[in-house]
Formats: structure tokens, sequence, C-alpha cells
């Protein structure tokens, strides 16, 4: 069955609790069969006003990769910091932490983290 684009939501409340939904496994993990087409994450952010994905070029960068096969995904951030994007080409093994980096309106840093795996 070949692979299609993962639509995650992630949701973060005044309070600062975050939580995933969507991919493939209803909590922002993603799994994929290599060989089958690209696999891209889509992340939806729905947050209060002041709240935003960081850009790439910001530290920490808006979506950071860590793992086996990370270095065949290339992430990126749109949309003023409301969504971003994971290109995954899906053709070697993977087990990748994704961290989404979002921005609170005074300045801190939530670290939001789920998975990719290709097997």
């Amino acid at each position: 069955m070949p692979n299609s684009p993962h639509n995650v939501d992630l949701r973060i409340d005044a309070s600062n609790q975050y939580s995933f939904s969507g991919g493939s496994e209803g909590n922002g993990n993603c799994f994929n069969a290599i060989g089958q087409g690209a696999a891209p994450v889509q992340i939806t952010l729905e947050a209060p006003v002041g709240y935003r994905i960081r850009a790439m070029s910001d530290s920490p960068p808006g979506v950071g990769l860590a793992g086996n096969g990370a270095e065949k995904m290339k992430p990126s951030v749109a949309g003023n910091g409301r969504s971003a994007n994971i290109a995954n080409p899906c053709v070697d093994p993977a087990d990748v932490e994704y961290t989404v980096n979002v921005e609170t309106p005074d300045g801190g840093n939530i670290p939001c983290h789920p998975r990719i795996v290709n097997t």
C-alpha cells in the first residue's frame, strides 16, 4: 500500500500544555513503509494568539530532527509559524524523533516530541 501524507495537529493551550492528534497513530507519530512513496508530515499549530512555531533560522529551530535517518528528511516552517512540514522520501529505514519548537508569547520555548518511523 502506498504511503500518504500525514496531517498532524499540535494543540497548545494558554497554560502551555500540548497534545498531538493525527499522523498514522492518532498521536502525532508517523509510521511508513520503505519504497512505497514519499510520506511528508504536515503539522498545523492550534494555539492562542502569540504562539508560533519558531523559524528554521531561530535557536532552537522550528523543527529539529534526531535519530537514525534524520539526515534524509527536510523540515520547513511556513504560514507565519502556524504550520511546518517534514519532507520524508521514505527510501531508507528511519527512527526519528521530531521536535516542534513553539515560541510562547513571553519568548519561552515549548519542545513537542513525536516520532517518524520507516520500516
